[in-house]
């Protein structure tokens, strides 16, 4: 399958939203609280445990900006997953696991990025 969806698996993202210039929140936003959201950021879809938006950031500098960013709010990096067109990245907090999957949009102009916290 060329498109990797990527789900960051955790309950944390408000703070990130907020500091990026992202004027919407996932559902549940006290639990977002550490899960950071690229500035420029699109929403695209949000409910409770997901969010997914929309950037012209290319898969490698997500893939840096995520792991970073993390790992900054204490999140331990636990590995990557990379497919045609996407990425898969996976972290972990206390009893809560963050996934993220981006992927390049249909358009070939933007890329995709899933956060699902489990």
């Amino acid at each position: 399958m060329s498109v990797i969806r990527l789900t960051l698996v955790s309950i944390l993202l408000p703070s990130l939203m907020l500091s990026s210039g992202c004027t919407t929140s996932p559902a549940e936003p006290a639990v977002w609280q550490d899960i950071p959201i690229m500035p420029g950021a699109v929403e695209i879809a949000s409910e409770t445990g997901f969010y997914e938006y929309e950037i012209g950031a290319p898969l490698p500098e997500i893939h840096r900006f995520y792991v970073e960013q993390l790992e900054e709010a204490g999140w331990t990096y636990l590995g990557l997953g990379e497919g045609v067109g996407g990425v898969f990245l996976v972290h972990s907090r206390d009893s809560l696991h963050l996934e993220i999957s981006a992927y390049t949009a249909i358009d070939l102009e933007s890329t995709r990025v899933v956060i699902s916290l489990r």
